[in-house]
């Protein structure tokens, strides 16, 4: 897990390094599948995706789009994300190779 304390008892998620170019989760295609590189959120945003297994480095799949909100696919579980926090997830595409 890559959790980084930058100011005491405020955890951040350190960048994940990326071929190309991020994008919001929500602007990942359907059944595209993608590294989450960043997470820009408060301490409980981080801790409540943490909780739910994303973090900065977890693949995923983005299953359906619902408005702004996505679904993805991660460990064999789906997990929906509201638009909010879908706009504060950054991911790498992941080519279907899986490099």
């Amino acid at each position: 897990m890559l959790l980084s304390t930058e100011q005491p008892g405020q955890p951040t998620m350190k960048q994940q390094p990326c071929p190309v170019e991020t994008q919001p989760l929500a602007d990942v295609p359907i059944g595209r599948r993608a590294m989450v590189t960043r997470i820009d959120g408060g301490r409980h945003m981080l801790q409540r995706l943490m909780s739910l297994g994303i973090t900065t480095g977890s693949e995923i799949e983005v299953l359906h789009h619902r408005g702004g909100g996505v679904v993805v696919g991660l460990n064999g579980n789906r997990v929906a994300l509201g638009a909010g926090v879908a706009s504060h997830i950054h991911a790498c595409p992941i080519d279907s190779s899986g490099a």
